[in-house]
């Protein structure tokens, strides 16, 4: 995650820069940060090509969050 950080400010293709907060957003997942990758993938749905694979995450990220929350209440 540190490293997509570092490579953000130097990425100046909208598209490029998308698919790094892809990777980035992945990587959060991962770690359980479920709303902080929630919040990336929504702010690239309109990028032409990432914008398709960021809905279908942010789906599921809300499942997550949702199994999570239904995990903590137990």
């Amino acid at each position: 995650i540190e490293v997509i950080e570092a490579a953000l400010p130097l990425v100046k293709d909208a598209t490029e820069r998308a698919g790094l907060l892809c990777t980035k957003a992945k990587g959060l997942e991962k770690r359980g940060r479920y709303e902080e990758a929630l919040s990336l993938f929504e702010t690239i749905i309109d990028d032409p090509q990432w914008g398709s694979y960021a809905l279908t995450e942010i789906k599921r990220q809300e499942n997550l969050i949702a199994r999570d929350q239904a995990q903590r209440g137990n």
